[in-house]
């Protein structure tokens, strides 16, 4: 395989491109794609399955959202909706709610990606409830924005030298792969037994200990990390161990 190509254009990158844009685990310049196939600049082809971070998950270059794509920047590229309207995201947001499962009336809020939707689920949830304590679960990746990085705890690097992050974020191991019952019991002890056990917080700035607090604790926040994705009446038994711990689950996905 030769790469002689893309080595030059990544060293071309190391010369204007913040290092911290990348991820990378192999010298792969992408040169066109198409379906689920990936040609990098030195014409070498591969099976796509990253998807682009699971953002082109009906494959790149889909005939049907090429031609919409070309159909809406003939008539206008995007205009702002915070000071108007447009038909498009009037029919999008009607499409979402059609076929929203959670029973009762929503409305959409669009944002510009995963962690902009997490920061404003911890927004939502703490201006709607009043509280302001949130619990992550251990090895969760939430986003890269200051309040998606504040709940992410896969990685140390990710709060290295940044801090101070945002307070009342608690972190707690998610136990289990295979155990639903068991999962349950294990997260409902290390709720139990944070509730009287000095912590500090992953947002706070200082040195002194906090207090895990049931009754403050609103907000339960399950991201991408997880080993296993469990179903909403697993978490709402969860928040029926502790009446007074007054939970409110935002699951969240990127």
């Amino acid at each position: 395989m030769t790469i002689q190509r893309c080595e030059a254009l990544i060293a071309r990158d190391k010369n204007v491109i913040a290092p911290c844009q990348h991820l990378s685990y192999f010298p792969l310049v992408v040169e066109d794609c198409k379906g689920s196939i990936l040609t990098d600049a030195d014409g070498n082809q591969f099976i796509d399955f990253l998807s682009s971070a699971s953002s082109l998950n009906l494959g790149s270059s889909h005939p049907v959202i090429t031609q919409a794509i070309q159909a809406q920047l003939e008539k206008f590229t995007q205009y702002t909706q915070a000071y108007c309207y447009n038909q498009q995201s009037i029919e999008y947001a009607e499409r979402l709610f059609s076929v929203y499962p959670g029973g009762v009336s929503a409305k959409v809020c669009f944002g510009n990606c995963g962690s902009d939707g997490n920061d404003a689920a911890i927004k939502f949830a703490r201006a709607y409830t009043g509280r302001q304590k949130i619990i992550v679960f251990v090895n969760g990746y939430h986003g890269s924005t200051y309040g998606a990085a504040t709940l992410t705890t896969c990685s140390t690097r990710v709060h290295e030298k940044m801090g101070p992050f945002l307070p009342e974020v608690y972190a707690f191991p998610f136990f289990g792969t295979d155990q639903d019952s068991e999962t349950v019991k294990l997260i409902a002890q290390a709720i139990e037994k944070a509730g009287h056990t000095p912590h500090t917080a992953l947002g706070g700035g200082g040195s002194d200990a906090n207090v895990y607090n049931l009754k403050g604790i609103e907000t339960v926040v399950l991201g991408t990390g997880m080993t296993k994705v469990h179903t909403t009446d697993e978490c709402l038994k969860i928040q029926d161990l502790n009446d007074t711990a007054r939970v409110i689950l935002a699951l969240l996905s990127l």
